[in-house]
């Protein structure tokens, strides 16, 4: 599994505990415990007969073999320094059976980090492809992770949206983040010597990491921030989109498509947009100039206030879905009025959209839905066409938009 080494995400981690021995009981049982390898010596030094040392931080398992649902078996602490002396990442985890959070506790290191996975022939070949992903991560959000990670493993298997700075969530994250310092505390963990985990509501932000690392390299702005010239605007009637105070903006009473004059085939395409309630809008891609369903014969992705739009949506209407085929993960958006960052990146027949360092859908065209549905999109067999704002009647600011092609 890409990017599952030498960190606690679920795939470096959550693998399955085989018991075997000649005198083992009632074997073919499986047991639903959480354990760690720090249980595994007590284990041993118990099963053969020798006295376990009190100072040891696991517990044998000898008790639990035979039960099914053991009480008390809920929840562990797990821990990371380094790989290497070399490969450090320091980080402490408390898991249980639903959520998860994480301290990355030497959060602020610059890129290149000195971990074993940018080592491996996985990153390797991720870097000479210019692949935006490693796993179902960001590249970018692998390497520059928040200071704190929270997830709810039931809804989100695969750790993509991080919870820690969700207001909802701040009573799970004090509840965690107490028994991990608790933990530490009575490990006599040393990083507590010269760090100390941050508690909800102190000033500074779960996730305020900035990175230092240049992303400009290879991009051209499309858009002057004075005038549409590099555009052309299609039904103008619904009253278009103008230029305020630099921002590239789709008026409350206003609309239609707006396309770039240039077309491209493979490309990053990087922009912010600000939502207004119930905002509806769209991003184009590979598509003709036209006038009417540029969702059908070109491809258009959602920009949409998931929380406010008033109508039932189906999975495939929520925000940086592939409207009519295929749905995007949900959580990543800030709140209605901030400005949130999105990467729409084109390459052959794979799509991947990156909303604020968070991949919420990342498909290989040709295996979208269904053939049914397919066949009602003719624009998914574009090979190259045009960028296009597609406008609903619901105000949406841009800025920054620019484009590499790849």
């Amino acid at each position: 599994e890409p990017g599952a080494m030498a960190n606690h995400y679920e795939p470096g981690i959550r693998v399955p505990l085989i018991v075997s021995s000649p005198g083992v009981r009632n074997g073919g049982r499986i047991n639903t415990a959480l354990v760690t390898l720090a249980d595994i010596t007590p284990t041993i030094l118990e099963w053969t007969g020798v006295d376990v040392p009190s100072n040891l931080h696991g517990r044998s398992l000898i008790p639990i073999l035979d039960v099914d649902q053991p009480e008390g078996w809920d929840q562990v602490m797990l821990s990371h320094v380094c790989h290497e002396v070399t490969m450090y990442y320091p980080m402490r985890t408390i898991r249980n059976r639903r959520y998860k959070l994480i301290w990355n506790i030497d959060w602020r290191s610059e890129y290149p980090l000195p971990i074993d996975t940018l080592r491996r022939a996985t990153w390797t070949e991720t870097v000479r492809r210019g692949d935006p992903t490693i796993g179902k991560r960001s590249v970018k959000k692998f390497l520059f992770r928040d200071q704190i990670e929270l997830y709810d493993l039931e809804k989100d298997p695969d750790e993509i949206v991080n919870l820690a700075d969700v207001p909802e969530m701040q009573d799970i994250r004090r509840q965690l983040s107490e028994s991990l310092d608790q933990w530490m505390i009575a490990t006599d963990d040393p990083w507590l010597v010269r760090h100390r985990l941050p508690m909800p509501g102190e000033p500074e932000s779960a996730s305020s990491r900035q990175a230092n690392v240049d992303e400009s390299s290879g991009y051209e702005s499309i858009f002057n921030g004075t005038d549409l010239s590099g555009w052309t605007t299609r039904r103008a009637e619904r009253g278009g989109y103008k230029v305020e105070n630099g921002l590239l903006v789709c008026p409350a009473d206003g609309g239609g498509y707006l396309f770039t004059d240039k077309e491209y085939s493979d490309f990053s395409f990087r922009f912010e947009f600000r939502l207004t309630t119930a905002a509806n809008n769209g991003i184009g891609i590979r598509s003709p100039l036209l006038d009417a369903r540029p969702a059908y014969d070109g491809m258009e992705f959602q920009i949409l206030d998931n929380i406010g739009y008033p109508k039932q949506l189906k999975p495939y209407q929520y925000h940086g879905s592939l409207y009519g085929l295929a749905a995007a993960r949900r959580g990543a958006l800030k709140p209605v009025g901030q400005w949130n960052n999105q990467e729409i990146w084109c390459k052959g027949r794979r799509v991947v959209v990156t909303v604020n360092d968070v991949v919420i859908l990342d498909v290989n065209l040709d295996h979208v839905a269904d053939q049914a549905s397919r066949d009602e999109h003719p624009g998914l067999l574009r090979e190259s066409g045009h960028i296009g704002l597609l406008g609903h009647g619901s105000r949406v600011d841009f800025r920054n938009l620019r484009v590499k092609e790849l």
